[in-house]
């Protein structure tokens, strides 16, 4: 199955890139071997496994999970709204990374991340990054796990990003799906609910030394994220412009400022770098530009 090429491509032409490098990342769906190519943990064909699911079983399975995400899920005991948010929750948090990984709606490639944030769903973004576990970033092969997770991009190159500036939470929506990606508490959340968070800024507004080559090297990955382009060329800012939603904007592009105060964003070789620093940061790609590639909508 063809790989797409990265959501962030988009914006570094082919004159751009050095002839011999190879461009991909992993994208959802993740099958079993993908899975255990970037875990780093070997597949043991003798463990006994469980029946693979009939189509139909699994087509109930992804949208059971989709529909959990975007809160549509109801109950049987109220029809509150709570007590179906509540529910909703409680779906994702049963459900395994592993599993989130394989679920994407087949027709849009949209993951359960892009339904919750599309909605504006926040009890089901805590619980989709619930299911990846605590403290990912002293389990480096897990903590990439979540970051293909959160950065897919579905068929038409959107991310949850682009999802809730279109979406119906707007820009709380909007706010959590990046707090998600640097792993801060959501825009529903204090900081004093977020262990050991009390009294920090939020993530979005942390200011940042644009001299510093280490912290350019940081916030590389992030703005790659920020400023990834779907397949009409418009990224998460854009989106917004379209609909009116000058709050998105303006919010976005403070936040992409504040990343970059340098304007780095704007020279092209620059933005070729961070591509290669995302594969890199992920271990995608060795220091010679080779790629794993894994998944594909």
């Amino acid at each position: 199955m063809a790989t797409p090429a990265p959501a962030f491509a988009a914006m570094v032409t082919p004159d751009m890139r050095p002839a011999a490098a190879v461009m991909a990342r992993p994208t959802l769906p993740l099958t079993r071997a993908d899975l255990t190519l970037l875990t780093g943990f070997p597949d043991d064909a003798d463990r006994p496994r469980s029946p693979s699911p009939s189509p139909a079983a699994e087509q109930q399975r992804v949208a059971a999970l989709l529909d959990a995400a975007a809160g549509t899920t109801t109950t049987t005991t109220s029809d509150s709204q709570e007590d179906t948010i509540g529910h909703a929750a409680s779906i994702l948090s049963a459900s395994g990374s592993a599993e989130l990984l394989t679920c994407i709606d087949a027709a849009t490639g949209d993951s359960a991340l892009h339904a919750a944030a599309r909605s504006g769903n926040h009890a089901a973004m805590r619980a989709l990054a619930a299911a990846f576990g605590p403290n990912l970033s002293r389990r480096w092969r897990h903590e990439r796990l979540y970051y293909v997770f959160v950065a897919h991009a579905n068929r038409a190159g959107d991310t949850a990003l682009h999802a809730a500036a279109a979406g119906a939470g707007g820009l709380p929506a909007v706010v959590s799906v990046y707090r998600l990606f640097v792993r801060g508490w959501l825009a529903d959340e204090t900081a004093a609910a977020y262990d050991t968070a009390a009294g920090w800024p939020a993530p979005e507004d942390e200011v940042y030394d644009g001299e510093d080559v280490g912290q350019q090297e940081e916030n590389g990955h992030v703005l790659a994220f920020v400023l990834a382009r779907n397949k009409q060329g418009k990224d998460a800012a854009a989106v917004a412009a379209d609909l009116g939603r000058a709050d998105v904007v303006e919010w976005i592009e403070a936040l992409v400022q504040r990343l970059d105060p340098c304007g780095k964003r704007y020279d092209g070789q620059q933005l070729w770098r961070w591509e290669l620093g995302v594969l890199r940061r992920w271990r995608f790609a060795p220091e010679d530009g080779e790629v794993a590639v894994a998944g594909g909508v």
